[in-house]
């Protein structure tokens, strides 16, 4: 008899962000393999529960929606159910221990990190931040967090550099375990002499720290096309930084199963963002055999193989963004060499069926 898999997470769509897609991606991969699937999630607003998908409304006094999160959890697993937790760690972490429940934890950053840098807390690197000086809430919160993921049966990173970091926090390496985030490779692939409308294209929010701004005045500047998608709260601000330049495409969202065109559609992939965990974005150009250009941060240097399949620029000195997009556009023959070896790399470490089963392997130890 198959045992039932308990997917918890803090976001879904229709939210945005790493976890959301996982999670959603996942759980659609269990069912087509007939796994009997729950999904727990947090919701902003009020939205009906399902018989598979549990949502759970933030509401403005936060304590008492941690509270019906861990009792959902509690409720909806036993001692034989099969629990990955990508989010809301905490409440997992309370259930487990009040129940007795083995899970699995999948960690897509540094979320101590995440949550102070909004609180302003910090303007540190989050390798910088794990050696700062900690207030009471966050001391708290990293105990909490840190005794959450040892208790964990396993805890799965998308990087090297999480897994050294979790090391860090004292979980043992044996229970780490590096799983690339990935995407469909079926879905994802890259369609051989199509026509190129865009130069340069670009997906992600539209939100402070993506560096859309820059990438918009270099694509200006250079006389490039460039297709920006995704939509957010800088969405007006960038258009009217745009102005009535034809070249810049604001294309909005996209439902997935329309990126591989609109990629496929594009020369080059760039991604301008100040810090970035393993872009889900960045691996589907890859997986089309997209070149990419993007900033230095642990995404990037976890995904790109500088000067192999892409270009990893820091932006100091003649290292920037205009240099690398003016060094790549100009030669077809590097973009051709880049395309190729892009989506073998996309293969071999990204292919959706091969880490998914990784994942369920270690779900089902």
């Amino acid at each position: 008899m198959t045992r039932q898999i308990l997917l918890i997470t803090s976001i879904y769509p229709p939210q945005s962000g790493g976890p959301a897609v996982f999670t959603s991606r996942f759980y659609q991969w269990l069912e087509e393999r007939n796994y009997s699937v729950k999904v727990i999630t947090y919701c902003l607003q009020i939205e009906p529960s399902t018989k598979s998908t549990i949502k759970v409304r933030v509401r403005p006094f936060r304590v008492l929606s941690f509270v019906k999160f861990t009792l959902e959890i509690m409720k909806n697993s036993n001692k034989h159910s099969l629990i990955l937790a990508n989010g809301a760690f905490l409440e997992v972490f309370l259930a487990s221990f009040l129940c007795r429940r083995k899970y699995v934890a999948k960690i897509p950053g540094d979320l101590l990190w995440e949550f102070s840098k909004n609180k302003g807390w910090t303007t540190s690197t989050v390798l910088e931040f794990q050696k700062e000086k900690m207030n009471l809430i966050q001391i708290l919160f990293r105990k909490i967090w840190n005794f959450g993921l040892r208790r964990s049966k396993f805890v799965i990173t998308p990087s090297h550099q999480l897994e050294n970091i979790a090391s860090i926090w004292g979980v043992e390496r044996d229970k780490l375990k590096l799983i690339y985030n990935c995407v469909d490779s079926q879905k994802f692939v890259s369609f051989r002499n199509y026509r190129k409308d865009y130069d340069l294209i670009t997906v992600c929010r539209l939100v402070p720290g993506k560096g859309l701004e820059e990438l918009i005045q270099v694509s200006i500047k250079l006389g490039l096309s460039l297709a920006i998608v995704g939509e957010g709260p800088l969405s007006e601000k960038l258009k009217l930084l745009a102005g009535v330049n034809t070249n810049i495409h604001f294309i909005g969202n996209l439902k997935n199963e329309s990126l591989p065109e609109i990629l496929n559609l594009s020369k080059i992939f760039v991604l301008n963002s100040d810090s970035e965990a393993t872009s889900y974005a960045i691996i589907e150009a890859k997986m089309c055999g997209l070149p990419v250009i993007a900033r230095i941060n642990d995404g990037a240097i976890t995904l790109v193989n500088h000067n192999q399949d892409g270009l990893v620029f820091s932006g100091i000195g003649s290292n920037n963004l205009e240099n690398s997009i003016s060094a790549l556009i100009s030669n077809d023959d590097l973009i051709k060499v880049f395309s190729q070896k892009t989506r073998q790399d996309a293969i071999i470490r990204f292919d959706q069926k091969t880490n998914f089963n990784k994942i369920l392997d270690l779900i089902e130890n």
